[in-house]
């Protein structure tokens, strides 16, 4: 009698469990349609000033965001001459060089403008196991990203993306604001890591 009751026990406790689970599942896809600028990209179209600091190196140039399909952002980073340095494809499920200049073309470069610049293209994907953590002044979500937690930080009311934050609960290695409006993009973004004398700066100079 006692192993049948410890066994509805642990079966009940497991399906309260899961159900827990699929309710704050529920919960944060119903939160989709009342918090876009979570679930879409941070710009689609429009063009940054854009600087960028890596210990005593500093690039200045134009960064230029392209929409070439419902899912499908191009990112080109060039000089006001035209002279490009990078072209990058991101979609939801692949990540292509399209072109970068041979000083760049490094792996851990290639792979930290990859991380960064994803943030800004692509948006977490709606289906990702996340929470929300409570917040007087923000709504936050919070996402699964390897070994770390990728957050997202809007106003009380969900109308604007403010902030994502990379890392854990306690300490964070990757911070981007974002400030102002430009037809629905931002009009600053700063990508600031923590762990790295790397800064990008960039200002929306119009839209494309």
């Amino acid at each position: 009698m006692a192993t049948f009751r410890t066994l509805c026990f642990l079966l009940l406790s497991s399906t309260l469990l899961s159900g827990c689970y699929v309710a704050k599942g529920t919960k944060a896809m119903d939160m989709f349609t009342n918090c876009p600028p979570v679930f879409t990209p941070v710009v689609r179209n429009a063009t940054y000033s854009t600087q960028i600091d890596f210990y005593k190196k500093h690039i200045s140039g134009l960064l230029l965001f392209k929409a070439t399909g419902d899912t499908t952002e191009r990112v080109v980073f060039m000089t006001e001459t035209g002279f490009k340095f990078f072209d990058f494809e991101f979609t939801p499920h692949h990540f292509e060089v399209k072109y970068i200049i041979p000083s760049l073309n490094k792996k851990i470069i290639v792979n930290t403008l990859h991380r960064d610049l994803a943030y800004i293209a692509m948006p977490p994907r709606e289906n990702s196991a996340h929470e929300q953590p409570k917040s007087e002044t923000n709504t936050i979500f919070k996402f699964p990203h390897g070994k770390s937690y990728d957050y997202y930080y809007t106003d009380k009311k969900c109308n604007a993306l403010q902030t994502i934050e990379s890392g854990t609960d306690t300490k964070k290695n990757l911070i981007i604001d974002l400030s102002g409006s430009l037809k629905h993009s931002p009009e600053t973004i700063k990508i600031t890591h923590q762990n790295l004398k790397l800064t990008i700066f960039l200002r929306q100079i119009n839209t494309l």
